[in-house]
């Protein structure tokens, strides 16, 4: 397969993961509003404030899950595919002789064409020592070696 196709494979599966867990966490908000605004006070106050203020919480929560995702999708969208480099920078597909990696955005496991990747961050620990490596450079990750066999 084409080194750019796979990349904006990859690429559009990582955007189409965080649009879908936007969807579900915004479904599930709006169920939370809704019951909340449905709920009438009952003679038992006391429980009826405890549970508006666990539903608060929850809405905060999901508010914010919402939020870090989007953050996520828009770091996602700022990188440049069709950079070509040697040297692993963000949006590089890294072929290793563990596991492949696509470094973007902690959004974890991808599946394109039989093919498995682990979509990780830039800021996660293992992105952090991918960061400017290269071709037959080795990667030591806790008792894990990788030896990078291809950057794209």
């Amino acid at each position: 397969m084409d080194n750019t196709l796979l990349k904006e494979k990859v690429y559009k599966q990582c955007i189409a993961i965080l649009l879908d867990r936007i969807t579900e966490l915004k479904s599930a908000l709006d169920s939370i509003t809704a019951s909340g605004n449905n709920e009438t006070k009952s003679s038992a106050g006391d429980k009826y404030e405890t549970a508006r203020s666990i539903m608060h919480i929850e809405q905060e929560n999901l508010a914010r899950q919402i939020a870090e995702l989007s953050d996520q999708r828009e770091e996602l969208q700022k990188i440049n595919l069709a950079i070509k480099s040697k040297n692993i920078v963000k949006g590089s597909l890294i072929f290793t002789d563990k596991a492949n990696f696509f470094l973007s955005s902690g959004i974890g496991k991808i599946q394109i064409e039989n093919i498995i990747f682990y979509a990780i961050s830039t800021q996660s620990p293992l992105g952090t020592k991918f960061m400017g490596a290269k071709k037959g450079d080795q990667i030591k990750m806790n008792t894990v070696s990788y030896t990078i066999k291809e950057v794209r």
